[in-house]
């Protein structure tokens, strides 16, 4: 038996503007988060129960000429047994519950999300490999929904040390709208419908003798009733107002992506990774680029100490679903450090973000941050 206890708060503060192309002065948004948790352990012959417990208080404070807080709790259960079935195969099932409540003084809101679930992983010697998992979903306010996955893959040894391994992957997913989107005084929508989701992925992955790993998998996804937010505005162009809908028709994106990491020395590690799509209408996909890429390099300075280099770029998008204009591509450098005391019990670490100051629109009318830096530390216990 083991048991062990998590705790942590998490406190952001920051300069926001008032709305799109408008500066307040003196407007504050302060988030705070508080996390306490359990996580009981039994072990005994082929298997374990596990018991995973969170609680999560969070307040959102915007302080500037329409002040709002929003205050919200969340209990998280997941009670689950993992059970040796054999040589060959292994079954986890359990049960996850939700508890999701808004304390904004505005409105009170709550539900409940219950899903009993089963995933059985059968492994042969010959290198076939079948993970089948069932889900159902049962929600308070909306219908149940029963989610399956089915991903099968093949290990082949290659000459020379290497193997190669093709997967498939077919799932569905069922997401219901959250109690922001639902209830939110001028911007929520009490009629929203839960989106679903078809999802298919066909792939290989590349392991080398010589450290390299390499992943390629082509994938699609096709989305019922998805949610976003469509915004008002006045005559002048001036925001009025808004609000989350559910999108008509499907919506369908599909693409390839590709990752490789690669161990070039015992001190030097690369990574790099490269995404490309395609929409069935990009104005439904707004603000997301067809093309992305990035790569990073990790250098093992001594026993205790990392030093990261990492790009990434972010291609071209549409700026809003309501024309044709486009938010300019743009790269990101980051720079981060990190370093251990203590018997690596004690870590502290650094970063510079955005080093090379890039200018950039995320969306149209508001601010993106410019360098910024980053320092922390952490304890283990």
């Amino acid at each position: 038996f083991s048991m062990d206890l998590i705790a942590a708060y998490d406190e952001f503060i920051a300069d926001i503007d008032a709305f799109a192309f408008t500066d307040e002065l003196n407007a504050i948004s302060n988030n705070q988060q508080f996390r306490i948790g359990l996580q009981p352990r039994w072990d005994y012959e082929n298997g374990n129960t596990q018991l995973k417990f969170q609680y999560i208080n969070n307040e959102r404070v915007f302080d500037n000429s329409f002040p709002s807080t929003f205050e919200g709790e969340n209990v998280q259960l997941d009670l689950f047994n993992e059970l040796e079935l054999g040589t060959f195969a292994k079954a986890i099932y359990g049960l996850n519950v939700q508890k999701l409540k808004d304390n904004s003084a505005e409105v009170s809101n709550d539900f409940t999300i219950a899903d009993p679930y089963l995933s059985v992983v059968f492994d042969s010697e010959e290198g076939m490999n079948l993970h089948v998992g069932l889900r159902l979903n049962t929600h308070s306010d909306y219908e149940n929904e029963l989610l399956t996955t089915v991903n099968p893959s093949f290990l082949i040894n290659l000459d020379g040390g290497s193997s190669l391994k093709p997967f498939l992957s077919i799932s569905n997913a069922y997401n219901t709208p959250s109690l922001f989107q639902l209830y939110t005084p001028f911007f929520g929508n009490a009629e929203l419908s839960p989106e679903k989701t078809n999802n298919y992925e066909l792939g290989t992955a590349f392991y080398s003798k010589k450290k390299l790993t390499v992943n390629l998998a082509f994938f699609r996804r096709d989305e019922q009733n998805a949610i976003d937010f469509i915004s008002t505005f006045d005559d002048a162009g001036n925001f009025i107002g808004g609000s989350y809908f559910n999108i008509d028709g499907t919506r369908q994106v599909q693409g390839f992506e590709t990752d490789l990491s690669w161990n070039t020395t015992e001190k030097l590690t690369f990574n790099a990774n490269y995404s490309k799509l395609a929409t069935n209408n990009d104005a439904l996909f707004a603000r997301i680029p067809k093309e992305k890429y990035g790569f990073s390099l990790s250098y093992l300075l001594d026993q205790t100490s990392t030093a990261s280099l990492a790009y990434n770029y972010t291609g071209e998008r549409l700026a809003s679903p309501f024309g044709t204009d486009t938010l300019a591509s743009y790269g990101l450098l980051d720079l981060s450090l990190r370093k251990s005391f203590l018997n690596q019990k004690l870590s502290a670490f650094g970063a510079i973000n955005n080093l090379l100051d890039e200018e950039f629109v995320g969306v149209v009318g508001f601010s993106t941050m410019g360098r910024n830096y980053a320092f922390g530390i952490s304890y283990d216990f």
